[in-house]
């Protein structure tokens, strides 16, 4: 269930990310992915996995023991799939590399994103769509 002014508090909480350092386990794509679920839901999803690990080897040693990635964490939690530029704000924007499952939010015309070359930043979204790996979630 989507929380009371969802739209507008997601705008806020990324106003406040954006251009923030990179942080394994706490400012990592997937860390912004749950806690921008947290906003949408009022949830405690990023509660939940903050301090699990805290770099790229105990990130990956975490995944592979718990079986998890961003996608199966925010499909437990409740998002559904969304068919490929029916993307809409709120939405997580999943795109498989290869060696990661990078999870990016919808904001809109942008997203925002974590890399650990770059920190916290914004990103087009159409851009992330067009990736043939792009997976879209929505939490309801």
């Amino acid at each position: 269930m989507r929380a009371e002014h969802w739209d507008v508090k997601l705008i806020d909480w990324a106003a406040t990310h954006t251009g923030q350092p990179f942080i394994w386990g706490e400012r990592d794509c997937g860390s912004l992915c749950f806690e921008a679920f947290d906003v949408l839901t009022e949830g405690h999803l990023a509660q939940e996995y903050r301090g699990k690990y805290d770099g790229e080897f105990s990130c990956i040693r975490f995944c592979k023991k718990n079986d998890v990635t961003i996608c199966s964490i925010l499909e437990l939690a409740g998002c559904v799939p969304v068919a490929r530029n029916f993307q809409q704000r709120g939405d997580f924007l999943l795109v498989d590399t290869g060696d990661w499952i990078r999870g990016h939010v919808c904001l809109g015309e942008k997203s925002i994103s974590a890399h650990p070359d770059h920190g916290t930043q914004l990103l087009d979204t159409t851009e992330i769509v067009a990736h043939p790996q792009c997976v879209i979630l929505r939490a309801n």
